[in-house]
């Protein structure tokens, strides 16, 4: 009886680790396609003078919270899921506010990617035995 209650805590244990690991590699490729698409926006903008404005500013400061939260999740802080899920709503506003026909077919594909991931990384946290390990 006892054996088997220190397998079954044993299991437990190394699925969790199992789930933490492929949590952080999400978290990772979350960072990948992230920065594809920053570099395909920023590129695109270098050069356009009408676009050095207020939303190029907002863009880079939404963009630098978002890899210090995607950081911090990895991390699995509190502060990090907080603000990743903040950051996540905050996308999604921007979104409804962008212009799609100005979206190149690979940022589209990029951004849809990123949103499975999103929602995989999302379910984790909430769904799983993973949400005891967030400090």
């Amino acid at each position: 009886m006892a054996a088997d209650k220190a397998l079954q805590a044993f299991l437990k244990f190394v699925n969790v680790k199992r789930l933490v690991k492929n949590f952080r590699l999400l978290i990772i490729i979350n960072g990948l396609i992230s920065l594809m698409i920053s570099y395909e926006i920023f590129y695109k903008n270098l050069y356009n003078i009408e676009l050095k404005s207020l939303n190029m500013y907002i863009i880079s400061v939404y963009g630098l919270l978002w890899f210090y939260s995607l950081y911090k999740l990895y991390k699995l802080t509190n502060l990090g899921l907080r603000l990743y899920i903040a950051l996540i709503i905050l996308g999604f506003l921007f979104n409804f506010m962008a212009e799609p026909d100005k979206l190149s077919k690979l940022i589209y594909i990029l951004t849809l990617s990123e949103h499975l991931i999103i929602g995989c990384i999302v379910t984790i946290s909430y769904a799983t035995n993973i949400k005891s390990k967030f400090a």
